[in-house]
């Protein structure tokens, strides 16, 4: 239902979606100058320019038209009707940018505080003109705390060519006719062909030398006109940040330094954006106004500082065999090594991708498209679809902190990232005229925040060249599990398929059992782990299958920085218990719970990099590919392809 007939050159279809292509340059430059004012002051000025061209707009940006027949002006009606339709904003291909601005910095020696504060004017060739106004206060409190409030006011007018809606004095489309008036015809299956037809005084269809034609071996429709786009203006955007506005925000940020080069922060800000903050007035009316308050932690690490006291730890305490083995577990691992000295850190940063996409599998057999339509989902519903291909990649950001030499606490956040294509089955009952599906053909995706996993890892037994730990963690319910298809032809497409979700939205409690043994080059281990959902249901009606998994490997060092492994491993998971509480289309075998779980086997195949002296210390970089061996599934679901883990680690 979006109108892109300026953009229709720079839009190729392609697997059931429409690409939109684009080129955009920037070139931008900027000088700074700083004068010291005297021990306790410092002024900055600056002068910046941005030369942006090609396509500047916003593919996801429409604007309301509302076409108006200009017949009925005519008319002399009193009240006119129009057709509202949406049609992608059109910017300009050019765009010139200046800003200049001033800051000063006071430190005030009484208080031990600095105070920042900051104008900047900006100018542009859209008509935008923006004022910005900061200031901040840095307060230490003593004992590595610091807190800083801060304010910040921005205001600017509307580019030229901003309207939150276009009135369009021309219709839609119109009735096209011959030069006797009469209406034209088209076949519908082939309305391009430069065949047109139309009808005598008896409403019989009549070729273009008069001759009747038999009208049961066509299919036609009128032929229309569409509106003349060169009637509208060049450029037009209704989105609210080329309105006139004012923004006013203000929040407080609370920072701990710590030794080691590690910082705590923790902010908060409340932003209100409204047409009347707006300098002067006459910004944007009420329905652009909106709020929003933002809380965030962050956690800094000074590698260089961090970096220095391992170093300095190293030379006083010597090497540590544990210490250097415990690199060495395989990428795709998760809570299988301890820090076994106090008060020591590691940050890590872990990239998971699996593939499934070879076909689709019942058990430990392939299934035919037909078996998959009678049996994959329900007998009142049998499948129309099923998935062609699914990707999933996971970011996950690991914090270890060893209060003691026996506990290590974990904190670990992860953003998700999912994308599907379906097929039409072989054998499929017909589509429903009066249903509009979401198929999905030309792929979908969903990304955000995953589940929040946090806990301990214990040591329970630890002699010369043998450990065993008990794993202690918890998933929090972060990862969103109510996510929708996007509405298409004005259609809700309900919730999108279980495996497409970004987390449990269970609170899960994941014990573990781990030993590691070493002994000169070698290194080996096993682990039991598990998943238990700690709630019936979750917000959508459902909950996930529980997890069981064993998995031993064995580790070899090929030199002192460069070791191999090879690693085992069982998965079973249980099927979805439970079904959504909200509309889901149950298209396909990927919509009802019966078709998750099973039992799975894989080898893996890995290696670690890690560096042993120098400025580096401390890191490793390893991967892991995870190649199936043996699957026995629960219903129906896509063979598994593979999966790719790759870690880095910092330890200090």
């Amino acid at each position: 239902y979006i109108t892109k007939t300026a953009y229709i050159d720079q839009i190729e279809l392609r697997g059931g979606s429409d690409i939109f292509h684009g080129h955009r340059q920037d070139w931008a430059t900027n000088v700074g100058i700083s004068q010291v004012l005297n021990k306790n002051a410092v002024l900055d000025a600056t002068l910046s320019y941005i030369n942006s061209s090609g396509y500047l707009g916003n593919p996801y940006k429409v604007v309301t038209a509302i076409f108006v027949d200009p017949d009925q002006i005519k008319s002399g009606k009193e009240v006119l009707s129009g057709n509202v339709q949406a049609l992608m904003e059109q910017r300009p291909d050019r765009r010139n940018q200046m800003a200049i601005g001033g800051k000063y910095v006071q430190y005030v020696e009484p208080l031990d505080a600095a105070v920042h504060l900051s104008y900047q004017f900006s100018h542009d060739d859209w008509g935008i003109n923006a004022h910005i106004f900061e200031a901040d206060w840095v307060q230490p409190l003593g004992l590595g705390w610091t807190v800083t409030p801060r304010i910040r006011y921005y205001s600017q007018n509307a580019a030229n060519f901003y309207q939150p809606y276009l009135t369009v004095e021309q219709a839609y489309s119109q009735q096209a006719v011959d030069n006797q008036g009469r209406e034209i015809w088209v076949d519908a299956s082939n309305p391009d062909n430069g065949v047109e037809y139309v009808r005598d005084a008896n409403y019989n269809l009549l070729d273009a030398q008069g001759n009747m034609v038999d009208e049961s071996e066509l299919n036609v429709r009128n032929k229309t006109i569409p509106f003349d786009a060169s009637k509208l203006p060049d450029n037009f955007s209704s989105d609210h940040r080329l309105s006139g506005f004012g923004a006013l925000s203000g929040g407080l940020s609370i920072a701990k330094q710590f030794s080691r080069g590690i910082g705590l922060q923790a902010s908060f800000e409340y932003y209100s954006h409204a047409g009347g903050l707006k300098l002067g007035g006459g910004g944007a009316g009420a329905y652009a106004n909106f709020d929003y308050y933002v809380a965030s932690a962050a956690l800094t690490v000074d590698l260089s500082a961090a970096a220095n006291s391992l170093s300095h730890n190293s030379h006083h305490h010597g090497s540590d065999d544990h210490q250097q083995h415990m690199h060495n577990v395989p990428a795709g691992l998760r809570f299988a090594h301890m820090m076994p000295q106090a008060d020591s850190w590691m940050i890590g940063y872990q990239f998971m991708y699996g593939a499934t996409g070879d076909g689709m599998r019942h058990g430990k057999n392939p299934a035919r498209d037909l078996d998959v339509v009678q049996n994959g989902c329900s007998d009142a519903l049998p499948c129309r679809f099923t998935p062609s291909d699914m990707n999933m990649t996971m970011s996950m950001l690991n914090i270890m902190y060893a209060p003691t030499d026996w506990l290590n606490l974990m904190l670990m956040p992860q953003f998700v990232s999912k994308s599907m294509h379906i097929r039409e089955l072989e054998g499929r009952p017909p589509p429903s005229l009066d249903v509009h599906e979401h198929t999905g053909i030309g792929g979908h995706e969903t990304g955000g925040v995953g589940d929040t996993l946090f806990g301990a890892l214990v040591d329970v037994w630890n002699q010369p060249g043998h450990e065993v730990h008990m794993g202690l963690m918890f998933s929090a319910p972060t990862g969103a599990v109510d996510l929708e298809f996007r509405r298409i032809a004005r259609t809700d497409g309900g919730l999108i398929h279980f495996g497409m979700q970004l987390g449990s939205g269970t609170w899960d409690f994941l014990p573990s059992v781990t030993y590691n043994g070493m002994y000169a080059d070698w290194s080996w281990g096993a682990q039991l782990s598990g998943t238990v959902r700690m709630q019936e249901e979750n917000r959508s009606g459902y909950r996930l299958g529980n997890i069981f998994q064993a998995t031993t490997w064995g580790n070899y060092n090929i030199t002192p920085w460069l070791s191999a492994s090879l690693r085992g491993v069982y998965t079973w998971q249980d099927s979805i218990h439970g079904d959504y509480n909200g509309f889901n289309a149950g298209a396909g075998p990927m919509d009802y719970p019966d078709n998750y779980g099973g039992s799975f086997w894989d080898v893996g195949f890995g290696l670690t990099a890690r560096v042993v002296k120098g400025d580096l210390v401390g890191n490793s970089v390893s991967f892991e590919w995870l190649q199936p061996a043996g699957d026995d599934f629960k219903g129906y679901q896509l063979a598994r392809d593979g999966a790719l883990s790759v870690a880095w680690n910092f330890s200090f």
